[in-house]
């Protein structure tokens, strides 16, 4: 989210309002970028992309040069950048004003009508951004890049360097053999050899480390549960959609294989199971994380 205002202490509500709202979609909400200018706005647009713009009137109010809003659009629009914009002021009606900037929705900030209409406008997103084609394309593309923490997760744990590290990411990572399954028993091994080890370490402590041990017993046995469910959260759920057709003329239904019964059936794919694949992705994301601090934090004492 990319948000225009020079007075960033009115974002922050309305950020952290929108942010609880789209939890509930199983969806997170990067910290917005708040800009109080539309200095270097070509290299912000190009830098990231953003899902909705947000852009004061009266940008620089009350200082030499003020900087008006639907100038800010239209340099965005000069762009090629056609995300979706609110365009907000303390004045009433204010898209009845001499402000008209195609493609832009317009808010008052008065009330609580400025948050309804940005939330108004984010449902409006998710509904469209619904289609099952798109939808498809999200989550294969997030699965490949889990996929790939977890490849760089079995670098740091082989410690492979120079030659070796070059064949391996060029040669055995693209191989046939090495499947997502060998990838994920690579991992799953690791952690419970580790675990292994802290519970014969444990053995041989005097009192007072036995209950830093066991945190460490208690934190990775936590990695290990979540990551055993990486298969059936994200690697099942990426074939499903990958092997999967669109049902022609109907609405976010899939058409799906039974391989046991060798035939098709229609399954609808609605926004509640977008959200529990979308929380299930976030949750092995954030552990994934863990799993990698914690190799180089092993690599680093020894």
């Amino acid at each position: 989210m990319l948000w225009f205002e020079d007075y960033p202490r009115f974002v922050t509500p309305y950020a952290k309002r929108l942010e609880e709202h789209l939890k509930e979609f199983g969806l997170i909400l990067s910290p917005p970028v708040i800009k109080d200018n539309a200095d270097d706005l070509e290299n912000t647009l190009k830098t990231r992309e953003f899902d909705l713009i947000l852009v004061d009137l009266n940008l620089g109010e009350g200082k030499t040069e003020t900087l008006l809003g639907n100038e800010v659009i239209e340099r965005i629009r000069r762009q090629e950048v056609y995300t979706d914009v609110i365009f907000y002021s303390r004045i009433e009606n204010i898209k009845d004003k001499d402000y008209l900037v195609e493609g832009t929705f317009f808010a008052e900030t008065n009330g609580d009508k400025f948050f309804e209409k940005v939330q108004r406008v984010v449902d409006w997103n998710l509904n469209r951004n619904l289609n099952i084609a798109v939808t498809r394309g999200i989550f294969i593309a997030t699965t490949i890049d889990l996929v790939e923490q977890v490849e760089e997760i079995i670098l740091k744990i082989l410690k492979l360097e120079g030659e070796q590290l070059l064949f391996f990411k060029d040669s055995v990572v693209q191989a046939e053999f090495f499947t997502d399954r060998a990838k994920y028993d690579i991992i799953k091994d690791f952690l419970r050899n580790e675990i292994e080890k802290l519970t014969e370490e444990k053995k041989n402590t005097n009192v007072a480390t036995v209950q830093a041990l066991d945190d460490k017993i208690t934190e990775l046995g936590k990695m290990k549960d979540t990551f055993n469910k990486f298969e059936p959260d994200v690697i099942e759920a990426r074939n499903k959609l990958a092997h999967a057709k669109c049902v022609q003329g109907e609405k976010n239904t899939l058409r799906i294989r039974d391989r046991g019964k060798r035939i098709y059936k229609n399954v609808p794919y609605d926004m509640d199971e977008c959200k529990e694949t979308r929380e299930k992705f976030a949750v092995q994301n954030d552990n994934l994380k863990k799993i990698a601090a914690f190799v180089d934090a092993l690599s680093e004492k020894r």
